[in-house]
């Protein structure tokens, strides 16, 4: 049986990609016999993970210093039983950087989410650069067994502010999959729970609501939808640092009334959402490494529309899964919006036929061959 060790300071139910990417490979290696995996993260006192396939390890962290609080539970285990060690995001790659040796290093896999190479060789993090922590980070690069990178743009990105040309042939990129078994069609009754009129067409936004997930633009253009199509309701999940600050701007937009804030919810119930409206709109303003939560759409059957940048191009296949647009397009944006809530042009089995090809199985079988598990 192949030990695996998986150290992820971001895990649900904390909404994020990386955390996401921990709870999915764990488990989905866990259901195979062949594989014993145990997940060290931080405490949450609201997560309560049930039917799962690893055992998991929490204690709590102190902001500044979650990387140490989490190497003192690493550090309880014996490290030298482990087949294989991923360092799934940035608070993990400090353990493996600070503290982990040479021959335990050799056993790990880094993974590329998004924000590493801003934070680790673009000065972002002040404190990290007074201590020279890049140089730890690369010679953990070099010395590991490999790294993954979740997309294309992620690896490219990397190689761009690192300029770690030397490296570039031991990052591989596996590309996230999705549960096609957590998310798949499962529609309900949104118009009775939220009160919305009848021959209104839902639209859908889920992440956190932060400036740069583009919450003003996609307003901007949903007021300019409302005078050619008025009858929508626009739907957000989730919740963030610019909830407060957003939900003012609603209050005093044309779009005062068709607006409707769920807030955060369970991972597992995200489905029934996406499942029951027309389309799943979020035009991040961020370099997003991948796009997962388009995936998430898809498995459900919902069409959706992203912006065409980072690692998001890479997952919308125009006219197939939905449209990829330049975030400041407006005039064909709206005329995307249009079609789609208008005409329905997108085939539901098409789209969940594209989903199932992106399961995360195929994302399982890579990463167990290119980490020779």
């Amino acid at each position: 049986m192949k030990k695996v060790l998986i150290i992820s300071h971001e895990f649900p139910p904390e909404t994020g990609g990386a955390g996401s990417y921990a709870f999915d490979i764990a488990n989905g290696l866990g259901k195979k016999e062949q594989f014993d995996i145990t997940v060290v993260t931080k405490k949450n006192k609201y997560r309560s993970l049930k039917n799962i396939n690893f055992s998991i390890k929490s204690i709590k962290t102190y902001p500044k210093i979650g990387f140490w609080n989490l190497w003192r539970e690493v550090n309880k285990l014996n490290l030298e039983e482990y087949n294989r060690i991923i360092l799934n995001d940035i608070g993990a790659g400090q353990v493996g950087a600070f503290f982990l040796n040479d021959a335990i290093k050799e056993k790990a896999v880094c993974v590329l989410h998004g924000s590493e190479p801003e934070v680790i060789y673009g000065g972002k993090n002040k404190i990290l650069k007074l201590i020279n922590y890049s140089a730890l980070y690369t010679k953990l690069l070099k010395k590991c067994f490999g790294i993954i990178a979740v997309s294309e743009d992620m690896k490219k990105k990397f190689i761009e502010f690192s300029n770690l040309t030397s490296i570039e042939k031991r990052i591989f990129v596996i590309r996230n999959g999705i549960d096609v078994n957590q998310f798949c069609p499962s529609k309900v009754d949104l118009y009775n729970r939220y009160k919305i009129p009848k021959n209104n067409k839902l639209i859908l936004t889920v992440s956190r609501i932060t400036k740069l997930k583009g919450y003003d633009n996609k307003l901007s253009i949903l007021e300019k939808l409302r005078d050619r199509f008025p009858h929508f309701t626009w739907i957000i999940v989730g919740d963030g640092d610019y909830l407060n600050d957003f939900k003012e701007k609603v209050r005093e937009s044309s779009l005062s009334n068709q607006v409707i804030f769920v807030g955060k919810i369970r991972r597992d119930l995200l489905k029934e959402y996406y499942s029951s409206v027309d389309l799943f709109f979020l035009l991040s303003e961020y370099r997003e490494s991948f796009g997962l939560v388009y995936l998430e759409a898809n498995a459900c059957g919902c069409p959706v529309i992203g912006n065409k940048y980072g690692g998001v191009k890479e997952v919308i296949i125009n006219g197939v899964n939905g449209y990829c647009v330049n975030n400041l397009n407006h005039q064909f944006i709206i005329e995307m919006l249009f079609n789609i809530l208008n005409k329905k042009i997108f085939d539901k089995d098409v789209i969940l036929k594209y989903a199932y090809e992106n399961k995360i199985d195929n994302t399982l079988q890579e990463i167990a061959n290119k980490l020779e598990l």
